[in-house]
């Protein structure tokens, strides 16, 4: 059996002709200029592996494993390469070859098989998060090693933001604020629920005023999008399934994801189930339902009763929002909806801003070095506010804004629009 299978060959990579189109694209290619680091030179070792030429080996681990995996390649790709399906592949037959071990494995297996599959223990962990976020974060900081594992801990614990006392695990209905247009279910994610609370109930709300009951059902699980990007693609089909048999319950209503990268991942269940496989036509229904919170509101076509706010701001384009969705201009035509906003476009708006899920955890100084340049076109707007939609760009942007020295705040685009609305208040 080759290592990575004749279909991804021929349905992903052979379509690629090497035109280097991509690789102005790649932020791992403009930070090393190395051609092993770039989307064509990867697709080339993943055929060479394929073909028996070479094997899995450290060189070719770390070739794959420096990769982002932000799409941005696809977006710019003439012949439509998709080069996501061929990254999660190889990374798969890694797992298999050459599993992680000593601290990154227990790690992993703690993060992905014990914590993000199960709500109350997540809740609970983040819990204990907010009672260490109260010790003398930075002093302990200098006591230690900064690359040693406790101080990269410390480091990640000051750089989250300060978890919401008022959290709780999103479950129950919501009704309209306003006369009702549309009936909707939540997709509450796991990450995003915990670690930005506020952006939750800012969702809750703006979807509430526009009209919107909703409900979100307790069956659900976090979406599996960071057990495939990192080889585990069995468990992550096992919590697709979770989801999509939980959201049975409430059928044809439109499922909203207020994550870049969870809605990615849920909009290509499909993708987990083989085209023999009988749950795979139940994936496609389900995916079929997926909305983005910009792109349901714009669909939507309701004119939300927005207040003057006098900010001036800037969106970064996460990059399973743009390149994964295919979602730009919803998010920009919202926020210009707004009056008395000073609207800046963001340089370089949908370059990755390094944070890919672990990848700012497991690779952190290429993570530094693409953040580094996200930071300076933003200081470059004069924005005092960034509006994004994914609590991956949201922690890593604050982080990099933090250790710069600038005093310009991080918001998901459904807390600035709910700022916005005339009488804006959180009602459960």
């Amino acid at each position: 059996m080759s290592a990575i299978s004749d279909f991804a060959a021929k349905a992903e990579n052979l379509d690629c002709i090497h035109c280097g189109l991509c690789l102005s694209s790649c932020p791992t290619y403009t930070q090393l200029w190395r051609e092993a680091d770039s989307p064509r030179g990867r697709i080339y070792l993943i055929n060479a592996l394929r073909q028996g030429r070479i094997g899995i080996d450290r060189t070719f681990q770390e070739h794959i494993d420096l990769c982002l995996g932000c799409r941005s390649c696809e977006s710019a790709c003439p012949s439509g390469v998709q080069f996501e399906r061929l990254l999660i592949e190889a990374r798969a037959k890694m797992e298999k070859v050459m599993p992680r071990g000593g601290l990154q494995s227990l790690l992993r297996r703690v993060g992905f098989h014990y914590l993000l599959p199960y709500p109350g223990r997540l809740h609970a962990f983040f819990r204990f998060t907010r009672h260490m976020q109260k010790l003398p974060v930075t002093k302990m900081r200098k006591l230690v090693t900064p690359s040693s594992f406790i101080g990269r801990s410390l480091e990640l614990l000051e750089d989250l933001p300060w978890i919401d006392p008022r959290s709780f695990i999103l479950i129950g209905s919501f009704a309209a604020l306003a006369p009702r247009r549309r009936a909707v279910a939540f997709f509450r994610g796991c990450v995003m629920n915990e670690v930005y609370f506020p952006a939750q109930l800012a969702t809750l709300h703006v979807l509430r005023t526009a009209g919107c009951d909703i409900e979100v059902i307790r069956e659900q699980t976090c979406c599996g999008a960071l057990h495939e990007h990192n080889g585990y693609r069995v468990h992550a089909r096992e919590l697709a399934w979770q989801n999509i048999q939980g959201f049975k319950k409430l059928p044809h209503v439109p499922i909203i994801s207020n994550s870049g990268g969870c809605g990615a991942f849920l909009k290509h269940y499909d993708s987990l189930f083989d085209v023999t496989d009988p749950r795979r036509k139940e994936a496609e229904a389900f995916s079929a339902r997926i909305r983005d919170f910009s792109q349901f509101l714009i669909d939507l076509q309701w004119e939300l009763p927005l207040a003057p706010l006098d900010m001036r701001i800037t969106y970064h384009d996460p990059c399973h929002l743009i390149h994964g969705q295919g979602i730009s201009q919803q998010p920009r035509l919202l926020l210009q909806q707004i009056p008395g906003i000073q609207y800046v476009e963001l340089r370089r708006a949908s370059s990755c801003c390094g944070n890919a899920g672990t990848y700012s955890l497991t690779e952190p100084g290429m993570s530094a070095r693409v953040l580094h340049d996200k930071i300076e076109n933003i200081a470059a707007t004069g924005a005092q506010a960034v509006i994004t939609a994914n609590p991956g760009c949201m922690l890593q942007i604050q982080s990099g804004l933090r250790k710069a020295g600038l005093d310009i705040q991080v918001l998901h685009l459904a807390e600035f629009l709910s700022r916005s609305l005339r009488g804006s208040t959180h009602k459960r």
